[in-house]
């Protein structure tokens, strides 16, 4: 998952994202919020 997030250089949508991997869009936030938060 982490590196469908990352591939992108722009990133990707938190809907497209979840609809894709069948979360709901608020948790995708949180997640890539996370993952964003320890890649820096």
């Amino acid at each position: 998952m982490i590196f469908k997030l990352t591939a992108k250089k722009k990133g990707m949508p938190t809907t497209k994202f979840g609809t894709e991997v069948g979360m709901q869009p608020e948790t995708v936030w949180l997640f890539k919020r996370k993952v964003n938060i320890e890649m820096k």
